[in-house]
């Protein structure tokens, strides 16, 4: 019920991923796309601390990571290239909202670039493709705007390729390496916790 009244529902131009994921790099997250920033802006967690303890148990999340492409406001259809405004609400770590969940972030950027991979494989015209965008190595994540006290994730995928022979075969291999770094606002604190 707390997902619904956020307002969740999938767009047409949006149809390639499902509306509701549990994704992990670390700790499950739900992933829950929005149709719209202002619907993203104006989601409240409305039930309890137990209540939402017991809903992220019952779908084995750690917490709820809503997100929305953000598009140029000149072409209001166009996304910009790999941008997400999201919130991200944690089970039970004693707040409501966190203003800046790296392996939420993280998360999203693996299973948006795994879908759009498979899915631009499969039918290029499901893929929302940006024309200045190539692929899906580069993610930024806008969280903690509606609580004022702004973040931004940035998400890279770099992959590296060889290729290693011994005496009968050749096998080439790609491993790809995930980086993730961040700008945090810090409100006025005695003593800051890293």
């Amino acid at each position: 019920d707390t997902i619904c009244a956020a307002g969740s529902k999938l767009t047409e131009r949006h149809t390639f991923f499902p509306p509701f994921l549990n994704s992990s790099v670390a700790r499950t997250k739900t992933l829950v796309h929005i149709s719209e920033l202002s619907k993203l802006h104006s989601a409240k967690r409305v039930v309890s601390d137990e209540t939402f303890r017991d809903l992220c148990d019952s779908i084995e999340s750690t917490g709820i990571y809503l997100y929305t492409p953000i598009y140029d406001s000149v072409n209001p259809r166009m996304p910009l290239p790999l941008r997400y405004e999201c919130r991200q609400f944690p089970r039970a770590s004693g707040y409501v909202e966190d203003p800046a969940t790296g392996i939420a972030a993280a998360a999203l950027a693996c299973s948006l670039r795994k879908h759009n991979q498979r899915d631009f494989e499969t039918n290029n015209d499901i893929v929302p493709h940006h024309e200045h965008t190539n692929s899906y190595d580069r993610f930024e994540f806008y969280q903690g705007t509606a609580m004022g006290r702004p973040s931004k994730i940035t998400i890279r995928f770099v992959e590296n390729k060889d290729q290693h022979c011994d005496n009968t075969t050749a096998v080439k291999r790609t491993t790809t390496r995930m980086l993730c770094s961040g700008l945090v606002e810090i409100g006025l604190q005695k003593n800051i916790m890293i």
